[in-house]
């Protein structure tokens, strides 16, 4: 499993910079993946997007990798661990009038090894969107975005000078990869105090 993330990670960000070649900002840094426990808020069995709540109180979405088999055994209220790729932001703005008018535009992109070569796929999701600022921390480069389907994400902003004239409640245009649950299992059950 390790290999296979390793090899994921490398590839989102050997690729990221081909989706839009024309916009240099997109380069992003190496994606970081984090371990917590967190309490299940929703969950959409069809497109595998888990909504948590974790231990500072912060509402986030992520995507449930294709690996994780028992998807359907979490549910609302259930608390969990998990290992997720944390979304990386390498563009904040204000939004355009066109983009405005089209708030949501995901890329996905599959890659599988060339004839000759080890088995591989890789897989990334570049999301480009109108949000609303929800959380700001400064000191650590992060942020939290409502996004226009009412999910919440939280990303690592690639240059953290972008996170100097947000304020929550504003609406931006925001480019970053999607969070992906690459773990998300309910804790080990403790034994009784005798």
């Amino acid at each position: 499993m390790k290999t296979r993330l390793y090899s994921y990670l490398i590839a989102l960000c050997l690729a990221l910079p081909a989706l839009r070649a024309e916009d240099s900002s997109l380069s992003m840094p190496k994606e970081v993946v984090k371990t917590i426990a967190a309490t299940v808020q929703a969950i959409n069995l069809e497109t595998r997007e888990v909504t948590l709540k974790g231990p500072q109180g912060n509402v986030f979405t992520v995507t449930a990798d294709p690996a994780i088999m028992r998807l359907n055994e979490i549910h609302a209220g259930d608390d969990i661990v998990l290992d997720y790729s944390v979304s990386l932001a390498s563009e904040i703005r204000p939004p355009t009038e066109q983009e405005k008018a089209n708030p949501l535009v995901v890329t996905e992109h599959v890659s599988r090894a060339d004839p000759g070569h080890a088995a591989r796929a890789d897989a990334y999701r570049i999301i480009e969107a109108v949000v609303t600022v929800e959380g700001l921390d400064r000191p650590t480069g992060t942020a939290t975005f409502k996004g226009p389907r009412g999910n919440y994400v939280l990303v690592k902003v690639k240059d953290p000078a972008k996170l100097v004239g947000p304020k929550i409640g504003d609406t931006v245009f925001v480019v970053y990869s999607e969070s992906l649950a690459l773990r998300l299992e309910k804790p080990p059950v403790k034994p009784a105090a005798h």
